[in-house]
């Protein structure tokens, strides 16, 4: 395949990148999560918001309910999608009304990218991309469109203010990257709703908004 072929594949007259680009541009933001103690293990994502390896995530990956008591994980490592190491990471900070997280991994700070935030709403009908850690089978990536800017959505008692797309996640994509197609974060990918009988709506996900996530970064 030619030089202009690739080009044409990656980088589209618009400005927006296919889903096999913003899938490689990431491989070095977006990283696998898994916390754990002597007798509970979760595994997520997390994506890294500054040089100096920071990465955000959701509360509800670094941290677990035992006897309806909320305890933080003992530890907590991440992992790049092309590397079978594991590297130890710390609890920056913690939000639980807003199901957020801070971790730290210095020793990382030369490897991980960045991602770029998004400043503008985004639009009901935008397709966006899902990348992180589904099923913990490692780094993948999925699409649809934003069919709610801004729901709120009752959850565990509370209301949250999320977006609502139209893709599939599943347990492991939980603090994972929600993508516009220009490659900007729009949002942390978080939950997804069951019906009555307690089965999970699939097709039908929620990401915390970015504008929430930079208020979070900067308190």
């Amino acid at each position: 395949m030619s030089c202009l072929s690739l080009f044409l594949i990656f980088f589209r007259s618009d400005g927006t990148l296919s889903a096999e680009k913003i899938y490689q541009n990431n491989l070095h933001t977006i990283v696998e999560v898994k916390s754990f103690t002597s007798d509970v293990i979760m595994y997520g994502s997390a994506v890294c918001i500054d040089d100096g390896g920071l990465f955000i995530t959701n509360a509800h990956v670094v941290s677990y309910e035992e006897y309806t008591e909320v305890k933080l994980f003992e530890n907590i490592q991440i992992r790049f999608s092309n590397s079978d190491e594991y590297i130890d990471a710390s609890l920056d900070k913690i939000d639980y009304t807003n199901d957020l997280a801070l971790i730290r991994v210095e020793s990382c700070a030369n490897i991980a990218k960045p991602v770029k935030m998004r400043v503008s709403e985004p639009c009901e009908g935008e397709t966006v991309y899902a990348v992180g850690n589904a099923q913990n089978y490692g780094i993948s990536i999925s699409n649809g469109i934003i069919s709610q800017r801004k729901l709120n959505v009752e959850i565990d008692d509370r209301s949250i203010t999320a977006i609502q797309c139209s893709l599939n996640i599943t347990e492991g994509n939980s603090g994972g990257a929600l993508l516009d197609a220009f490659g900007n974060l729009i949002g942390i990918t978080t939950f997804r709703l069951r019906d009555k009988l307690g089965n999970v709506v699939y097709g039908l996900c929620f990401a915390l908004p970015v504008n929430l996530l930079k208020d979070f970064i900067a308190s």
